[in-house]
């Protein structure tokens, strides 16, 4: 997902019990990029457009996991 679409989904689901504002996701992002629990990648959509994507990594699924 993007941050962006993190956003989108977080207002969606729990907006109504835990408030994030696009600048704080951005900023965990890259506390979990840092910390290897998430990876970065470009996706492309036409000519310009470049969507920097994140998924989790195995040991961010292991610490979710734990988390949960």
């Amino acid at each position: 997902m993007s941050g962006y679409d993190i956003t989108s989904e977080f207002t969606k689901e729990i907006s109504q019990f835990w408030s994030a504002k696009h600048s704080q996701i951005y900023t965990e992002l890259k506390k979990l990029l840092d910390e290897k629990l998430i990876e970065q990648y470009i996706e492309i959509s036409g000519v310009k457009l470049e969507k920097k994507m994140y998924t989790l990594t195995e040991e961010g699924k292991k610490e979710l996991a734990q988390w949960l």
